[in-house]
């Protein structure tokens, strides 16, 4: 029976991965490797570049070089991350104490430590796990939504990792999280090493892998075949955007058949033209909309004014937009280095920079154009 083989679940983990060769190569040769600099990474990018998806291929890879990988989510990460490397709902240290009251011993008192953890716990742990009869290679722990994750959780996980590896113990630890995590987590006590490490920047795919994605997807479900027109379709279209080479697939497929009745479904380029104002409403809300939500109107203005001297290449120059801003150039360079370091754009050759998320330029020009045609409800209250 045909099964659509797209997965446009947002966050979510899709039924069959593509793409990112480069770094997954680069994460089996730390794993292999004791003497890499790769065994402390972040994972950043905006959302729907497909972070959560190569964080568990991440993991996988682990699983598969014979290592413990311990995922953990951003809230109560320390915790959790104890709690499975302990085999249970928690860890018991039990110590003997001699209180004293009024310069009197009172013996010793058995206490039981169960709710708090620092990453000395942590590090005990991992030592533990890996000298034990039975021990794995090495031990993983990975972190979603790093940038959720509470100042006093990241301390102690980057604390007890790096106390590990400092004894010469393999464990690689791996932060997944949109641009700002890396600066946000490395300003806090005790994770200043992870100012060293190497950053996953992630954003679309290469042309390359693209089109192999799309092909490799519509093989996989019988019955369902799509002719290389729609194929450049879908991937002109989805400018190699993981959640939106997603989207895309999965309506034009849903355009073209019901796959579940077992009959041949053909995509063809009709069916994505169809396909195409359904995938970008939910890529604009979920994407577009979601990144620009913390840009102040000053460096929104910049991103604006962008949009407007966009050249035939989706490239605009710099002296131009300061320019139209009515300012020199070196006093629009902090607004553009905080819109690179979001990841928003890029530089382009000297002088010039583009957008890096698609139709960004797009979204900010019918933003403007709806704010200019707002009109008030017909028989709605006026304030």
């Amino acid at each position: 029976m045909c099964q659509n083989p797209f997965t446009p679940a947002f966050g979510g983990k899709p039924q069959h991965f593509f793409g990112r060769r480069s770094e997954l190569s680069l994460v089996g040769d730390a794993l292999d490797n004791s003497l890499s600099p790769h065994r402390a990474l972040f994972i950043t990018g905006n959302r729907g570049c497909g972070k959560t998806a190569l964080l568990e291929q991440v993991s996988e890879l682990a699983i598969a070089h014979k290592w413990l990988a311990v995922d953990v989510h951003a809230e109560d990460a320390l915790m959790s991350a104890v709690k499975k490397l302990a085999g249970g709902t928690q860890r018991e240290e039990t110590r003997n104490a001699q209180p004293e009251a009024f310069g009197v011993t009172l013996g010793g008192v058995s206490t039981t430590l169960s709710t708090s953890f620092t990453g000395i716990d942590l590090s005990d742990l991992i030592q533990e796990k890996l000298d034990g009869l039975r021990s794995p290679r090495g031990i993983l722990i990975t972190v979603d939504e790093a940038q959720k994750m509470s100042e006093r959780d990241a301390e102690g996980l980057c604390t007890g990792a790096q106390m590990a590896m400092r004894k010469g113990y393999a464990v690689m630890l791996v932060l997944a999280g949109l641009p700002e995590s890396k600066e946000k987590i490395a300003t806090y006590r005790g994770c200043t090493f992870m100012e060293r490490a190497f950053d996953i920047k992630l954003s679309s795919l290469l042309i390359d892998e693209t089109y192999d994605a799309f092909r490799g997807l519509l093989a996989l479900s019988t019955n369902l075949v799509a002719d290389e027109e729609a194929i450049d379709h879908m991937a002109r279209f989805s400018l190699g955007y993981p959640y939106l080479m997603q989207l895309i697939g999965f309506y034009a497929v849903e355009v073209a058949g019901d796959c579940q009745k077992g009959q041949w479904v053909s995509v063809g380029p009709g069916d994505v033209a169809v396909a195409e104002m359904t995938a970008y409403a939910a890529y604009r809300e979920n994407v577009l909309k979601a990144a620009l939500r913390p840009v102040r109107n000053g460096v929104r203005g910049y991103l604006h004014t962008m949009a407007l001297l966009l050249d035939a290449d989706g490239r605009a120059e710099t002296r131009k937009i300061a320019a139209a801003l009515e300012k020199e150039p070196s006093q629009c360079t902090m607004m553009r280095q905080r819109l690179i370091d979001r990841r928003l754009i890029v530089a382009d050759g000297r002088g010039f920079v583009r957008f890096n998320l698609p139709y960004l330029g797009q979204y900010l020009l019918e933003e403007e154009f709806a704010d200019e045609n707002a009109t008030s409800t017909p028989g709605a209250w006026l304030f």
